[in-house]
């Protein structure tokens, strides 16, 4: 009862998640969906003008679906899509946002007191990144994990001391033309930054594959004997099956060690006077 009620309790969380509406906004206009407002809690998506091509349940030239947020209200209508973060349209859209270019770059303006104007930083985000055969299922051991590393255009690190939230909430959107115009003249000195950023994120990595091979080669380490003890027992354990996992630990820990980082996103960042609009 208790893990069943632990279970229920998850799955209400999940249905009252606050960010899955923001972020499915957010998607639908960079993805090009168009959303109607029907009442009561539903949704008419369809596809916009420009949308990609591709998205599940969206083929261009079609009318689309009608969908919502609300469990219950999916439940009570068959014509009815529910939207959740295990959507096929939700995780196509994660997924191409996560493997893909969209949405990777960014140029921001700071105002701070304390910073004078025309300074400039630079946050780079890594992303492990692990190519290991699907059935080693390695991503129970080394999930996708991001390294963040923030500088300043004298190459001081400044990732501990500011936090990406506590710099996000600072940030203003710059024009596209201001933006190109900036990174152009400070091309060189971005290179710089970049390079060196590379060398902090990589600083991270052996703790990182340190961790990851510790976690598996516990599970595995405490499977294989106790399939090893049955054996001793039960000659019905048969010496394939491990060999089987010993294989299966060795090439976990032969890719787990082949990790590397893989830049995900770039965020530059220009100070400019308080007065500034």
């Amino acid at each position: 009862p208790a893990r069943a009620e632990a279970v229920a309790s998850a799955i209400r969380e999940l249905d009252d998640d606050a960010a899955l509406p923001r972020y499915l906004d957010q998607a639908m206009d960079v993805f090009g969906v168009d959303s109607q407002e029907l009442g009561n809690g539903l949704l008419h998506l369809q596809p916009g003008q420009h949308m990609l091509d591709g998205l599940p349940g969206l083929a261009k030239g079609e009318e689309g679906f009608t969908a919502t947020l609300s469990r219950s209200r999916a439940l009570a209508r068959d014509d009815v899509q529910r939207l959740s973060w295990e959507h096929p349209l939700l995780r196509e859209m994660m997924g191409r946002i996560i493997d893909g270019t969209m949405g990777n770059t960014a140029l921001s303006l700071l105002k701070h007191p304390a910073i004078p104007a025309g300074r400039l930083m630079v946050e780079l985000v890594f992303r492990t990144h692990c190519p290991a055969p699907k059935r080693l299922h390695v991503n129970r051991f080394l999930p996708p994990t991001a390294v963040r590393v923030l500088l300043d255009e004298s190459g001081a690190v400044l990732t501990d001391k500011v936090s990406f939230t506590g710099l996000s909430k600072n940030l203003q959107k710059v024009k596209k033309a201001m933006a190109r115009d900036l990174i152009r003249s400070r091309h060189d000195q971005l290179r710089g930054l970049l390079t060196q950023g590379e060398s902090e994120a990589e600083r991270e990595l052996p703790s990182i594959i340190e961790a990851a091979q510790t976690r598996m080669r516990s599970e595995l380490d405490t499977e294989l004997a106790r399939l090893e003890a049955l054996a001793r027992l039960n000659p019905a354990v048969r010496e394939e099956e491990l060999d089987a996992m010993r294989r299966e630990r060795s090439a976990l820990d032969t890719a787990i060690d082949g990790a590397r980082l893989r830049l995900d996103a770039v965020r530059v960042i220009v100070t400019v006077d308080q007065e500034s609009r």
